[in-house]
Formats: structure tokens, sequence, C-alpha cells
């Protein structure tokens, strides 16, 4: 089966994400909330996060929280890892827009169709 580099990733962070307190994963996402797909492409938001998770598990060995660690504005340090990143990708913004295009267009087309005829087939 065919598996992509930001699929793995994204497992190996769901996965790692247990292991984090849940004050630092409410950190790490109010962080990753920021980062939209019109900011930040999604490999790098899943390296970032990634590096996120990272650093709450050495604050956690430290002794500290993670919000601790990158300061109290939270907002100024995600717009600076924003700005720091390759910025958004223009292909997947397309593919998303087709992609939630194509499911409006086919619930346009399959629901009259069930109410008309009450069946799909």
């Amino acid at each position: 089966m065919f598996k992509n580099e930001v699929t793995l990733l994204k497992k190996e962070n769901l996965r790692q994400m247990e292991n984090v307190k849940e004050d630092d994963k409410d950190t790490i996402y109010e962080i990753m909330k920021s980062m939209s797909v019109f900011k930040v492409n999604s490999y790098d938001a899943q390296i970032i996060q990634r590096d996120l998770i990272g650093m709450a598990q050495d604050s956690e060995l430290r002794g500290a929280d993670l919000k601790n660690v990158i300061g109290n504005d939270i907002k100024s340090f995600s717009n600076e890892i924003i700005k720091n990143s390759y910025g958004p990708s223009i292909i997947e913004i397309l593919l998303s827009f087709f992609t939630l295009l194509s499911g409006y267009l086919f619930g346009m087309h399959i629901l009259p169709a069930y109410l008309q005829y009450q069946s799909l087939s």
C-alpha cells in the first residue's frame, strides 16, 4: 500500500501525542489551529507538530510546561513559525478546493435522485 510522508508523519504525531500531558496538548492544538492550509503546507505543519511534541516531551523531563518554554505569547510564537515556514502550497489549496467542490456537486445530484426515486438504484 502506498503511503506518503505526510500520512506517516500524521500517524507518528498522533501516536506521540498520547504521551504528552493534557496542558501541553492544549498548547500544541492552539498553535496548530492557527496554521491553516493557506498559511503553511501540510508537510511543514506535520513537521512543526512533531517538533512541538518533542519540545513538550523535553520540557516534561525538565519539570516544566510547554507554555513556560515558549512563553505566554503563543500568538506571536505561532506567527514566527508561520513566517519561517515555506508557506502555502498552491497545488494543495487547489486540490482541497476541487475536493470540496466535487463533494458539493455529488451531494447536489444524489440528494435529488434519492428524494425523487426514494432509492439510489
